[in-house]
């Protein structure tokens, strides 16, 4: 049914009644200048919207969407999960978004996946006979993945043929040049309160600035708002090691990838990675990881090592850069409105007795409050969508996915699931 004041639409999922759209000016803040931070804005400001992107460092992706190549790809399932569902969305949002970037800043390659278990191989086998994935990979025998990678391949596997590389800070910074975009670095955000209709968020040197639409994309950094602080987000720590190409490794012609991956040379230089730590707060770039890197592309492309003279490779000198993931437990982004945590718990404490419970309670929503973040390694396939998607839902316009799909995605769906465990 309909509540007829609010004119809200109730659900049989209390966290999923619809937002109405705000009455306000159109103009928005975005927190954080990443890959979700400037998808965000680029959506809105194509919609009219005057966005101001906010971010602690001087200069915009400067964390994890700061590495020097970041593959395009997406790792599929045979069964259409919400997972897979978003990523093939977002792969081609992507791919489309691509075709109006500039040619310098990307490499549609291709890119083989490689198995890295026998459990990989018959996963992969299955994405092949299920059949529905022919638009976007085949698979194919070693020979065949040599004749398209250019270097030795020594196991069949999948071949993606529109994946490939991009440079996401010279994509971030595409996605900020809009007329209706003013970047604005050294703001670091360190709360945020509702006066009247508007947010006023102060800044860590008290600068003040108000607006009617917030959408919080600073990845891991999220926790540290009070309005945020109780989504369960965690970082991941990730490096990636840039190495020296030489005449021989020119010849990869695509991404290669299994546990790792390695990309054509950009600049005289192949980036490959990353590493995977959970609660690991160092940020400095560390010998053990570059050898970590270095031998997961020998244990998969011994030719390319050889090529590449890893032997003889110092990892104390290498170049690289280490970022934080920013994941979620279901691994599925979130994207969408949020609510008052607490006075949720309070109004929709029966679902704890009975998670069936219809309980005829009005959403607390912080309205006006968005959030895009949560993306993991997936940042370049699901963002753009994503931001995508909050504009959409900011400007009570159609979703660019089904709403399925959306209700998986819905920031509230861990406030709900933490009332009806009985936490």
């Amino acid at each position: 049914m309909t509540d007829k004041e609010s004119g809200r639409k109730r659900t049989d999922k209390p966290w999923l009644q619809s937002i109405s759209a705000i009455q306000h000016d159109r103009t928005a803040i975005v927190i954080g200048a990443g890959m979700a931070g400037a998808a965000t804005a680029r959506s809105l400001a194509e919609r009219g919207w005057q966005v101001t992107v906010l971010d602690k460092h001087p200069q915009p992706a400067r964390e994890a969407s700061g590495n020097p190549q970041g593959m395009l790809y997406t790792r599929l399932s045979p069964n259409p999960t919400p997972l897979t569902q978003l990523v093939i969305q977002g792969y081609r949002h992507t791919l489309n978004l691509l075709q109006q970037a500039p040619e310098e800043i990307y490499q549609l390659c291709g890119l083989v996946q490689l198995p890295d278990s026998e459990k990989e191989k018959i996963r992969q086998q299955k994405l092949v006979d299920c059949g529905r994935y022919q638009a976007l990979m085949e698979g194919m025998t070693a020979a065949q993945l040599t004749a398209k990678a250019g270097i030795t391949v020594e196991q069949d596997g999948l071949f993606f043929p529109d994946g490939g590389w991009l440079k996401p800070p010279a994509f971030v910074g595409w996605l900020l040049e809009h007329d209706n975009i003013r970047f604005q670095g050294d703001s670091e955000v360190k709360t945020l309160h509702k006066v009247n209709d508007s947010w006023q968020l102060t800044m860590a040197d008290n600068r003040t600035l108000s607006t009617t639409v917030v959408v919080i994309a600073c990845g891991h950094h999220t926790s540290t708002l009070a309005q945020t602080k109780h989504l369960p987000l965690k970082a991941i720590r990730g490096q990636v090691t840039v190495v020296p190409a030489t005449e021989q490794s020119m010849a990869l012609r695509t991404v290669v990838c299994e546990d790792g991956y390695i990309a054509p040379a950009s600049n005289g230089k192949h980036t490959l990675g990353a590493t995977f730590h959970f609660d690991d707060p160092d940020q400095s770039c560390r010998a053990s990881d570059h050898q970590l890197n270095l031998d997961n592309i020998a244990n998969f492309a011994p030719a390319l090592a050889e090529m590449l003279n890893f032997s003889d490779l110092d990892t104390n000198k290498l170049e690289g850069k280490t970022g934080y993931r920013c994941t979620t437990p279901d691994y599925l982004p979130m994207v969408g409105p949020l609510m008052d945590a607490d006075l949720f718990r309070e109004r929709f404490a029966a679902l704890a007795r009975n998670a069936k419970t219809r309980v005829e309670e009005e959403i607390p929503w912080l309205d006006g409050l968005y959030i895009n973040t949560g993306h993991g390694s997936r940042g370049l396939i699901t963002a753009p969508l994503s931001g995508d998607i909050v504009a959409s839902q900011i400007c009570g316009a159609p979703a660019p996915i089904p709403a399925e799909l959306s209700a998986e995605l819905h920031p509230g769906r861990f406030l709900a699931r933490e009332l009806i465990r009985g936490r």
